[in-house]
């Protein structure tokens, strides 16, 4: 694993490489070992959207981490993470019997609105291939934008001025994979929310 070092000819070698080494028997024999060492790195870079973390390596062992408390975030052991309150956050991957952890990433949270209290929000069917429907009730404002970004917080879609409880969403030209959602009114962010497309 990165970090770790083998000691191969005298010397401790931390890269990947083809490394030799001599022997010399009691007899005046000379054997030539040869290794192949190979080190093996964890992808820790994160992507960040709102207050979204998505570790960008697939088919791993996560683990998030609270960075002000410095420890392991209970039940957060999935690729992506949404924080409920501002912070450091970090995860911790395990893949191919190595373990790495990020960097920490401050999230700040400000003018998101309790979505159990004022809105009630849900997506169907999602994951999907074609289109997707997002529903949002108990809303007291007449219009409302939506912005869909992808996972590097780019926005791949914007719709304005929507008046009712609800909005189809086409897959046009998105790729598949893993995007966000946010609901505002004014510019104020009042729901967020996350896309699969197959």
């Amino acid at each position: 694993c990165q970090g770790d070092s083998v000691m191969l000819g005298g010397t401790y070698q931390t890269t990947s490489g083809t490394y030799y080494d001599s022997l010399s028997t009691s007899n005046g024999c000379d054997s030539v070992i040869t290794t192949n060492l190979t080190v093996t790195t964890v992808d820790t870079s994160v992507s960040v959207s709102g207050s979204t973390l998505t570790a960008n390596v697939t088919g791993a062992n996560y683990q998030w981490i609270d960075c002000n408390a410095n420890q392991s975030i209970s039940g957060e052991t999935n690729q992506i993470f949404t924080a409920d309150s501002s912070g450091l956050y970090a995860v911790e991957v395990i893949q191919n019997g190595c373990t790495d952890t990020s960097s920490c990433y401050s999230i700040s949270i400000v003018g998101i609105k309790d979505n159990s209290s004022e809105y009630k929000v849900s997506v169907y069917p999602n994951p999907f291939n074609n289109h997707t429907i997002i529903k949002f009730e108990n809303s007291t404002e007449a219009k409302h934008d939506l912005i869909i970004f992808d996972v590097m917080g780019h926005i791949v879609r914007s719709i304005t001025d929507i008046s009712a409880g609800q909005i189809k969403i086409e897959r046009k030209s998105l790729a598949s994979g893993l995007y966000f959602f946010q609901l505002q009114n004014e510019g104020q962010k009042v729901a967020i929310g996350k896309l699969m497309i197959q």
